[in-house]
């Protein structure tokens, strides 16, 4: 998951891998095909990865973060 896939899928395809999925370009030969999903613009990286999921079939967590996070101490 780089980007659009614009630069990685064709040089992922050359090691010639059993399986590949990820982004794509609008345009390009993969759009909307079971494993490519054209790249969605203008939403917050997070929902464009979890469209992802949900175009793979995979299922996701949410959006919640699964490690605590602490909140800043305050110095008087």
């Amino acid at each position: 998951m780089q980007g659009n896939g614009s630069i990685v899928n064709d040089m992922l395809e050359q090691l010639q891998p059993r399986c590949l999925a990820g982004f794509c370009e609008q345009g390009d030969r993969r759009v909307n095909t079971r494993n490519f999903l054209e790249y969605p613009e203008g939403i917050h990286e997070i929902q464009r990865h979890l469209a992802l999921l949900h175009h793979l079939h995979i299922p996701d967590d949410g959006t919640h973060i699964d490690f605590p996070f602490p909140m800043p101490t305050r110095k008087n």
